[in-house]
């Protein structure tokens, strides 16, 4: 809630509790305000902290899933190169960057 909403929620408190916001001084009132707003910045916090974990939590709970999903395909294979064909070495032969 931005800090416009919170004054006005607070006028409108006040307006409809006229006898205990008369019995309050100017800074006393204020006060009441900038708490008021206080705690309604650490609420709005906590609500954005729960939607990120929450979020979170949806996450790894798909990982997980992909992490134990069976292949279609099975990897078994025996093709075994020899021992001098794989050298780890690229050529680039007719490529042009721009």
């Amino acid at each position: 809630m931005n800090t416009r909403r919170q004054f006005l929620a607070t006028t409108a408190a006040g307006l409809a509790l006229p006898n205990v916001f008369l019995q309050m001084s100017p800074g006393a009132l204020v006060s009441f305000m900038l708490y008021q707003q206080s705690l309604s910045n650490a609420f709005q916090y906590m609500g954005d902290v729960f939607s990120a974990l929450t979020a979170a939590v949806g996450a790894a709970d798909k990982v997980i899933e992909l992490l134990k999903r069976k292949p279609q395909v099975p990897s078994a294979g025996s093709f075994v190169p020899p021992s001098g064909m794989l050298e780890g070495r690229v050529a680039l032969q007719d490529v042009v960057f721009s």
